[in-house]
């Protein structure tokens, strides 16, 4: 192998950290080729042996390095150094681990970990964005449900990627036994407004989950889990059953309900929740994503009966103000509601009639019930009925019009 083919070979078969600690204690790119296809983890590394003499018996039965000239003896030198270094450095990593649990604290997974994960869902489903790449911090709560087997569904403003992500602020405190506890805030992002902003959380909470999965191979929850199960529950949320539902017309066609967007995020968020509470049950993560996009007993209680009950309360609320329509009456025909105006200072007929509608001298006119001076126009008039002690205006009440003729003479004054 060439340098650049040994370097890709151990980037491919080595943990990051153990590079770094090998490339520290200068042992070879043919060296660490060699550990690479046998020992590339820093746990198998460590394992070498058990102590000093042991780590050279191996570098000469493993590696084929004897001792008989300077040079092979630096090159064993370099390599039983890497060897107490990552004995160090993976004892402290334990100890780490520990006081994460004893204090409740997700643990730091180390870079090693988190890579071996990503570079596991890379294989698979090519390079993540920092947009799609799970935050660190993010990795090392999903890490730790996964361990004690209680997983969770995270709102969607708490699922970060890299892109969002930011250092979390850490706060001490004192419990009642009087031992000072570290605890870590969580970093919060903003809830996605439109669909395109919800494909891209439910993206890195998919990959989350699989990377989880990579490791955790032993979790029987996580088995066979892939992609599909995510991608299918995203389409039902933004599909023709949710986001895009449709309602049948008087005509035959389809009409778009358009449900409120935050019924639709808390109807998503409690579909996510009864799945994580499936997988406790005993189910696979992708047989209860399936299942719960089948409820249709959650689908009624968490998302048609709030859209219901929302449309409801907005058709129950009276419009502020009520507006005329262009023959002068009220446009609501609710009890209380008049048509014309009913009560005028003359005795004429007008009262209480609205001949105006049955008129067919007025068909096909655009009447208007104000002249562009905002003052009200006389109807009965209009109409060839008023006595003239209304009060009101006694111009035409075609719109654009306002002549002195009346409406129902204004097709004949337009003719001629």
């Amino acid at each position: 192998m060439d340098p650049a083919e040994q370097r890709e070979f151990i980037k491919d078969n080595m943990d990051s950290d153990l590079q770094f600690i090998l490339g520290d204690s200068g042992v070879s790119l043919t060296n660490q080729v060699s550990i690479a296809r046998r020992y590339g983890s820093l746990r198998k590394f460590n394992a070498l042996g058990d102590d000093r003499p042991a780590v050279r018996t191996a570098c000469l039965q493993d590696f084929t390095i004897t001792a008989d000239t300077p040079e092979n003896r630096a090159k064993i030198a370099a390599i039983v150094s890497s060897w107490e270094t990552a004995k160090e450095y993976l004892s402290k990593e334990l100890e780490l681990r520990a006081e994460a649990k004893v204090l409740g604290q997700p643990r730091i997974l180390q870079i090693h970990e988190r890579q071996a994960m990503l570079r596991a869902v890379e294989a698979i489903h090519g390079s993540l964005g920092d947009s799609d790449c799970p935050a660190a911090d993010y990795l090392s709560l999903k890490a730790e449900e996964t361990e004690a087997n209680e997983p969770t569904a995270a709102p969607l403003d708490e699922i970060i990627s890299k892109l969002t992500s930011s250092s979390s602020s850490i706060q001490s405190t004192v419990d009642g036994s009087g031992h000072i506890r570290v605890t870590r805030n969580k970093t919060k992002s903003k809830m996605p407004s439109t669909t395109e902003e919800y494909r891209k959380v439910m993206k890195v909470e998919m990959y989350a989950w699989l990377a989880m999965a990579s490791r955790y191979k032993s979790k029987h929850w996580l088995h066979g889990l892939t992609a599909d199960p995510f991608l299918k529950f995203v389409e039902y949320i933004l599909g023709d059953r949710v986001y895009g539902i449709q309602i049948p017309t008087s005509d035959g066609s389809q009409q778009k309900l358009r449900p409120d967007w935050s019924i639709i995020l808390a109807y998503e968020q409690k579909l996510r929740k009864e799945a994580m509470k499936l997988v406790m049950e005993g189910h696979t993560m992708s047989d209860a994503l399936t299942s719960v996009i089948r409820d249709a007993d959650l689908k009624e209680a968490y998302f048609t009966t709030p859209v219901a009950l929302k449309a409801s309360l907005t058709d129950a609320q009276p419009h502020k103000w009520q507006r005329f329509n262009s023959k002068g009456s009220f446009n609501n025909t609710s009890k209380g509601s008049f048509s014309g105006f009913s009560k005028g200072k003359g005795k004429g007929k007008s009262k209480g009639k609205s001949s105006n509608a049955s008129d067919s001298r007025l068909k096909g006119l655009n009447l208007a019930w104000r002249t562009p001076d905002n003052r009200e126009l006389c109807f009965a008039w209009n109409s060839g009925e008023c006595s003239g002690a209304c009060g009101r205006v006694h111009q035409c009440r075609v719109k654009g019009c306002y002549a002195d003729h009346k409406a129902i003479e204004h097709k004949q004054k337009k003719d001629s």
